[in-house]
């Protein structure tokens, strides 16, 4: 992240060494391009030194000294004219005849060793804790993490520490080294030491003692890192630190890994931030909760949000987000500007061609991806790098992080949202937003397309906003059945209590007629089955009775009988009204055995209000023939209920084993639990089934 120790102050304004921005009276006036920031950035790590234009054809451009070429002369021109050198004055730039070129200002960068932030440091104590720790144990430890999440900060807070107990404490800034071959002229430059000293560094390091070198942004110069072995086999006394966004690989390497700021330490850096440019802090809390989420809790992503408080309120920023890299970016006067943007911009610039377009294919998912479907929304060919090791990299450069997902036993990878962010824009630049968006489609579309399980549940509900985006995308297209498919697949989750899903249902059921009578059936089928568990009762009736038309004009027996079972849910009496629409759907089930053996169960559930002692007989019948998952359930919750009307307390057993196969299936759960309450209410247990209600509300909230 950009900071004062990235730039170079000139007697008429000053040069950003990252982005290459010149400023000149806290406006921008030019940018240096990237041949002239490598070329600049060389004069700036030899300072006073007459280079050889041969040596900066060499180190610069990567061209043979014997190559004969005005390269240099034109771009130190160039360069000249940007900065405004007069030539009346001295050049900052000077021309060494017969020679080459001579930077003059000999102490070009801020003096790396004075790095006292200007505002306070908030959270990350157990980090902080954790790193005087492994210090004390270790000689090198890497702060790892993504941009923004604090890293530079909390090394200097490490080295303010009055206790550290350090000779001396060295910080390098390595943004502002144009090549690895310049770390350790970057390193005499932190301890104070011309470049004389270079081939006496080692010795130097171990003459200091104990002595804790920090080194900023090690990724730009990965390749510099068996240096630091080198410097810590030579020094014993040595402790180096490290930020990074990638490990260094190196053997003496312990690393300390910076994830997103917990909630509460989020939200108390946004609010003191805010009061640092006179914002008042009586805004809602819950908004700046939603806030701080959004930003992933980074660090500075909360700070660059804080600073727009002087114009806009926590609601207003968060509304703004669509535009986060235009919001999150600070113009300030003395030239030090932070962009979140910049932050992420040079990580992606580092990226080889595989994992850019991975990173940017995979920003099609919303909520995280497995191995197996990046591979086929990536689609690497057979000469390219296995997927495998393409993601495996972006976790390492912090780009991308893991969580497992115990049900599934299935490691899944996800963005920050401010980097999904920013390789969704890449992913337009490249023009494959609509490749992306048809295999993203294919991919969930063909894992879904199968019986629903409860590891599939889990899975599901872990897709939710990636069915949504089909849904929507599917719309936008006229692929209706896309359309269809996305809601179906996450039918137990769309409840249609409020506007959005009941919006999804709608559009679903309009698709459904442009393609056909037995599509149709299923839409209205399932959607009076989940409408049915949200106690929607007459919508359910309704629609479960119109598929149930519907299939008997396509002569579909099996499914009319489904859709008749599903219009008992919303009867009221489980005898009286349910009994006749049973037997008229077990009249038609015939035509399949596992129809008509859950019809079978529904009758036993239904003459239980009627005839308890039948009505167990058939439920007993129901769960010896039971054989699958699905069946199994059905005769539990059949013989649950025949127990119940009997009054016994057997009924009870019967829900428990029935809560645990309908775990991750919230319109189940919320069934069974008020089942369950009111037996629980019918023995006489109050406490215990004022606790089942409230698990079966929870289920549905």
């Amino acid at each position: 992240m950009s900071s004062s120790s990235h730039r170079l102050h000139l007697p008429n304004g000053s040069v950003d060494l990252v982005s290459g921005v010149i400023t000149r009276e806290g406006e921008d006036s030019g940018k240096l391009t990237s041949t002239e920031m490598h070329l600049l950035s060389y004069f700036v790590a030899n300072p006073g030194r007459a280079v050889p234009r041969d040596e900066l054809h060499e180190k610069v451009w990567g061209y043979s000294p014997r190559v004969v070429t005005r390269a240099v002369d034109l771009a130190v021109l160039r360069v000249r004219a940007k900065l405004g050198d007069d030539a009346e004055e001295k050049f900052v730039i000077a021309t060494e005849r017969g020679v080459g070129y001579r930077f003059l200002l000999q102490q070009p960068v801020e003096a790396s060793r004075r790095f006292e932030p200007a505002t306070s440091f908030v959270g990350r104590r157990g980090e902080l804790s954790a790193l005087e720790g492994l210090l004390t144990k270790q000689r090198m430890v890497t702060l790892l993490g993504p941009p923004g999440m604090g890293k530079t900060r909390l090394a200097k807070q490490y080295a303010l520490d009055p206790e550290q107990q350090y000779r001396e404490i060295w910080f390098v800034d390595l943004t502002v080294v144009a090549s690895p071959e310049l770390v350790k002229v970057a390193l005499c430059q932190a301890m104070g030491v011309g470049q004389d000293y270079l081939s006496e560094l080692e010795t130097l390091l171990a003459e200091a003692g104990e002595s804790l070198l920090i080194m900023d942004n090690f990724e730009t110069v990965l390749s510099a890192a068996p240096l630091v072995g080198q410097w810590l086999a030579r020094a014993p006394s040595l402790r180096v630190l490290v930020t990074s966004r990638e490990r260094l690989r190196i053997s003496a390497e312990h690393c300390l890994r910076l994830d997103q700021l917990p909630r509460p330490e989020a939200v108390q850096l946004f609010l003191e931030r805010s009061r640092a440019v006179g914002a008042p802090n009586n805004e809602d809390g819950g908004t700046i909760e939603e806030l701080v989420l959004r930003l992933d809790g980074n660090p500075l992503a909360i700070e660059l949000a804080a600073s727009r408080r002087s114009a806009l309120s926590p609601k207003d920023i968060l509304t703004q987000l669509s535009n986060r890299f235009r919001l999150l970016q600070t113009h300030p006067r003395d030239g030090a500007r932070d962009s979140l943007r910049a932050a992420v911009e040079s990580s992606w610039d580092a990226l080889e061609a595989a994992e850019a377009r991975t990173m940017a294919l995979c920003s099609v998912f919303h909520n995280g991806f497995s191995v197996a479907l990046a591979e086929v929304v990536v689609g690497l060919g057979d000469d390219e790098p296995w997927i495998v090791d393409v993601l495996e990299s972006l976790v390492d450069k912090s780009l991308l992080y893991t969580k497992k997902v115990a049900e599934l036993g299935e490691l899944r990878f996800h963005f920050f949202e401010y980097i999904r962010d920013f390789a969704a824009e890449k992913l337009g630049e490249l023009g494959l937003r609509a490749e992306a968006a048809a295999r993203h489609s294919e991919a969930l579309l063909a894992r879904f397309n199968s019986d629903w399980n409860q590891q599939k549940a889990v899975s599901v509900k872990a897709h939710l906003d990636d069915l949504v985006a089909i849904h929507e995308r599917g719309l936008k297209i006229g692929d209706h059945r896309a359309v269809v498919q996305a809601v179906l697949i996450g039918k137990y989750y769309f409840l249609p209590v409020t506007h959005e899903y009941r919006q999804l249902w709608v559009a679903a059921e309009d698709s459904a007629r442009k393609l056909g009578l037995a599509e149709q059936v299923e839409v209205l089928t399932h959607r009076a089955r989940v409408s049915a568990y949200t106690a929607k009762l007459d919508e359910a009736e309704a629609d479960a009775l119109s598929a149930a038309k519907l299939a008997e004009k396509l002569g579909d027996g099996k499914t009319m009988a489904r859709a008749l079972r599903v219009a008992c849910l919303a009867r009221t009496d489980l005898g009286k009204e349910t009994i006749p629409l049973l037997e008229r759907a077990l009249s038609v089930a015939t035509v399949d055995p596992t129809v008509e053996w859950e019809v079978r169960c529904d009758l036993a559930v239904a003459r239980s209000a009627v005839d308890p002692k039948a009505a167990l007989a058939d439920a007993e019948d129901a769960w010896r023939s039971a054989v699958g998952r699905s069946e199994k359930v059905s005769a539990s919750w059949a013989m649950g209920i025949a127990l119940l009307f009997q009054g016994s307390e057997e009924c009870l057993g019967w829900f428990v084993q029935l809560a645990d196969m309908a775990q991750k299936i919230p319109i189940f759960e919320s069934t069974v639990a008020s089942a369950t309450g009111i037996a629980h209410m019918r023995f006489g247990r109050e406490g215990e089934a004022l606790t089942c209600f409230s698990r079966a509300l929870e289920c549905t909230e």
